[in-house]
């Protein structure tokens, strides 16, 4: 008893110490979890910035005049507007670093890519350039160099803030904490984290979709990683509208992105999106087809209970539309191989949802699984759903895309044939010698008649022609980028085949060889669009006679005029849908001409009153830059700034400089604004002084824009 009476305490505090144990160390690991979450954050928040070293001290310097000096020996066109801040750093021993924010990420990946040449410069030497990491991922780098240096991995790099190593089995993996790059280095398998596999968010793919996934009408993406700081403009694929997003903006990963072709009449349903459901809800109305909803949705692993009820009240909103085809696809992650019964499938079954995807879509290294779903409550409405090959670069985990194939009638989109000239091959003494022995005063008197002469004359021209200037006949198709060629499609379809090889015999020597192909026709791709745009760029730096030759290639090489000029479909009614260009322009011509067909029977006739003209009693200067203002087309900031001319909206005061701001808010124009608006007649606001005020006469309306123009002229904005 006595013994007993020791021990039982002691059992008691040996549990509690243990069950005190445990909780620490789950503590201590949602400590390690957190940590890795703000690192994570506070990397995304430099991901513009970048870090100069070596660049001696002076008084009185001007950090971004520098920055633009280095650039410009990098041959990098670099503008002070292009750099949103630049200081030094301070340190102990004094300020050494300049640390630099650019305004825009592709400005900074042009200026880090020609960093690599940085050692060529005599005038650079021992200046560094490198990106501003955090101090924990900074650490992580220079340990990775070193574990180089002693010969225990073959290469390491650092690109948008993450570590990405090689082994020396040509092993790669992307690491961020001292954990991972120690288990990388004793070749213990890497964790499972999403920024593995889904290491570059859909930005920097856009090129290879625009070549693979051209053919397609509707593209739905999972896991875009995009922010809302990402301009659409940015994220723009050709013969596509605006993308439909929907962002994570609480932390990094996930959103949801959803493109149409611009032929197709699409148009959100945001009534049907629920907060914390990464979803976007489209309509869409196809000619001689009912109207349908397309739902897009993202599920993270793991996610908690709350956020399936979400989904089912979403799934509801969409029912009682009373549309009757509903089709859903998406990242589900819930494998529907699993012979378990899930949440998931419960509420697919429960809404009566036909689930099409048949094959693995998400490999892992030793497993695959069907997560990437899609789902119909009309089975008849999906004719087929397969799964194709990883285009995308990848690793050992990676998702397949899923391609399905709808019974909706669409628009025909046909290519066309076309014979091209090659000028620069072209043997003109053969051609002049040919255009010289015809005799061509018989040639004139053969025929009385203009239009048969002008004909034979056409034939003859381009029979020599064809003789003596190599040409060639090829297909152009509207919905291919501009650099794609015949190179980048056989590259594309010998990988097709050495795919549907590797997955036929599924050995590892078979998907060895996929993966090669596979990254070498990224890399043609890359290259092909590098070498088109670096032969449009030499062209306009070369001296040309057409100055409309000029802002045509200058146009396309900025992007800013689109590539597709098709009118987008006319919805008549509720369901008359217009998408055949023929139609559409007897639609406009029937709209218009219906304007001019007014029943004027029984009308007065209007008044011979001429009604003034408020702006022709200034300069004609005043008159251009007011109507300019008025119209939002004038140099203002953010009039260029919505037109892609300018990075940001701001005036120098730092507010955006719209209309209203400059001619009322702005302090810089306070002094010749006080001075000339107290003779302003009617209520002072931004429509009496670009449109005129009903309340007052014509003659003080014309006052009014006479000081307006006064004002504008005087600020000296537009004359600087």
């Amino acid at each position: 008893m006595y013994c007993n009476s020791l021990t039982v305490p002691l059992f008691t505090e040996i549990e509690k110490l243990k069950t005190e144990n445990i909780e620490l160390k789950k503590s201590i690991n949602e400590v390690g979890k957190l940590s890795l979450k703000v690192d994570d954050l506070e990397q995304h928040s430099r991901k513009s910035c970048i870090r100069i070293s070596g660049v001696p001290y002076t008084q009185s310097e001007d950090t971004t005049k520098i920055l633009c000096d280095i650039a410009s020996k990098l041959e990098v066109d670099l503008q002070s507007n292009d750099i949103s801040v630049s200081h030094r750093l301070p340190t102990k021993e004094g300020h050494k670093q300049i640390i630099a924010r650019f305004t825009h990420t592709k400005k900074r990946a042009e200026f880090l890519k020609a960093t690599k040449n940085i050692r060529n410069i005599p005038d650079l030497h021992g200046v560094g350039i490198s990106q501003d990491l955090t101090k924990a991922r900074s650490r992580v780098a220079f340990l990775a160099r070193e574990a180089v240096r002693k010969g225990k991995l073959k290469s390491t790099s650092v690109w948008d803030g993450k570590i990405f190593l090689t082994a020396l089995n040509d092993d790669k993996r992307i690491v961020s904490t001292k954990s991972e790059l120690k288990d990388f280095i004793n070749g213990k398998p890497g964790p499972r984290r999403s920024d593995i596999e889904h290491n570059v968010s859909l930005e920097p793919k856009l090129d290879l979709i625009n070549v693979e996934l051209q053919h397609l009408d509707i593209l739905c993406f999972t896991e875009t990683w995009l922010k809302p700081d990402v301009l659409e403009n940015d994220v723009l694929l050709d013969n596509f509208v605006k993308p439909f997003r929907r962002d994570r903006v609480d932390r990094i990963g996930g959103g949801v992105a959803v493109y149409v072709k611009s032929y197709l009449s699409a148009k959100r349903r945001c009534d049907l999106e629920v907060n914390a459901v990464e979803s976007v809800w489209l309509e869409l109305k196809l000619k001689q087809n009912r109207p349908f909803l397309l739902g897009t949705f993202y599920r993270p692993p793991n996610s908690p209970q709350h956020l399936l009820n979400l989904k089912e009240h979403s799934f509801d909103l969409a029912l009682d539309t009373g549309i009757e085809t509903i089709l859903i696809v998406g990242d589900f992650n819930d494998d529907q191989m699993s012979p378990r019964q899930s949440r998931m499938k419960e509420i697919f079954t429960r809404y009566g949802m036909t689930q099409f995807a048949e094959e693995p879509t998400n490999f892992c290294e030793n497993s695959a699984s069907i997560i990437d779903l899609v789902l119909s409550n009309n089975s008849n409405a999906v004719d087929l759903v397969h799964v194709g090959q990883p285009f995308l670069p990848a690793n050992i985990r990676y998702h397949s895309p899923v391609y399905g194939i709808l019974k909706f009638h669409k628009p025909s989109n046909t290519c066309f044939k076309r014979k091209i000239w090659l000028y620069d091959r072209g043997d003109y003494d053969l051609f002049l010698k040919m255009l010289s022995d015809v005799n061509w005063n018989d040639f004139i008197e053969s025929s009385n008649n203009v239009d048969s002469l002008v004909e034979r004359f056409s034939e003859l021209l381009i029979d020599f022609a064809s003789k003596a200037i190599p040409n060639k006949i090829i297909t152009v198709r509207k919905t291919d980028p501009p650099w794609m060629n015949n190179y980048i499609r056989r590259t594309i379809r010998k990988r097709n085949r050495i795919y549907k090889k590797a997955k036929k015999a599924n050995s590892p020597e078979n998907w060895l060889q996929f993966r090669r192909s596979r990254n070498k026709t990224v890399n043609v791709i890359r290259n092909e669009k590098t070498k088109f745009y670096d032969k449009l760029i030499g062209k306009l730096r070369t001296t040309m006679s057409s100055i409309k030759v000029w802002w045509n290639l200058a146009y396309h090489i900025t992007n800013l005029k689109s590539r597709d000029m098709n009118i987008p479909p006319i919805n008549l009614n509720s369901t008359v849908v217009i998408d055949d260009d023929k139609q559409k322009a007897e639609a406009f011509n029937d709209y218009f001409a219906s304007q001019s067909n007014i029943d004027d029977s029984n009308k007065l006739l209007p008044k011979d009153d001429i009604a003034p003209d408020r702006r022709l009693d200034t300069s004609r200067l005043g008159q251009i830059y007011h109507a300019r203002v008025r119209t939002e087309s004038s140099s203002l900031r953010d009039h260029l700034y919505r037109k892609n001319l300018e990075s940001d909206p701001f005036c120098k005061c730092k507010q955006i400089e719209t209309s209203e701001h400059f001619l009322l808010n702005c302090p810089i124009y306070h002094r010749t604004r006080e001075a000339l608006f107290v003779n302003l007649v009617g209520t002072l606001n931004i429509d009496t002084l670009l449109y005129g005020d009903p309340n007052i006469t014509d003659i003080d309306n014309k006052n009014n824009f006479l000081i307006v123009q006064d004002y504008i002229l005087k600020t000296k904005r537009f004359t600087n």
